[in-house]
Order: structure tokens, then sequence, then C-alpha cells
């Protein structure tokens, strides 16, 4: 089995960095990097499974970047014969 994988970098604007910010010294739930990150997490995962359709043990990860940024990995397995042929080829990639 061999490891694919499928990377993003999430950043917000100054604006709702401020307003984060803020949030977070008052404490709760900081909606709109809860969204941001969402949003990552669900558009690798369909980019990972559009090149990679056979995939399995798919697993997620994130770690902060910089203190405005976030890293979301989205990896996961494929067979040997899988992998030495590649992955499909998306419509937008031809």
């Amino acid at each position: 089995m061999k490891t694919v994988f499928k990377v993003r970098v999430v950043t917000r604007d100054m604006i709702t960095d401020f307003f984060a910010r803020f949030r977070s010294i008052l404490g709760g739930r900081v909606k709109s990097y809860e969204k941001a990150i969402q949003n990552a997490i669900d558009e690798s995962y369909q980019e990972l499974l559009s090149e990679w359709p056979n995939v399995k043990n798919v697993r997620f990860g994130t770690t902060e970047m910089l203190s405005d940024a976030a890293e979301i990995i989205v990896y996961g397995e494929v067979s040997d014969k899988e992998y030495v042929t590649g992955p499909k080829k998306n419509k937008k990639e031809r």
C-alpha cells in the first residue's frame, strides 16, 4: 500500500482575524474559522476521492502554520498497482 494525500492552507482576511481574536479573548466558538476549516477538509477529501477513487483508510490532520493560517492534510492508502498507474486526471487538468 502507498500513501496519497492532499494538502491545503487556509487563511482568513484581517477583519475576520480581528473579530476571531476578540472572540477568543471572550471565549466561545469561532464559527468563521470552523467553517473555513470544514470547507477545506471537504474540498480536499473530494479532490482526493476524484483522483484516487479506491483510496482506503482516509484520515485528516490539521496544524497551525502561522498565527493566521492552518494546514489541512487529507491522506489515505491505495494499492501498489493503482499507485503505479497514477491518479485519475480531472477534466480541468486536460
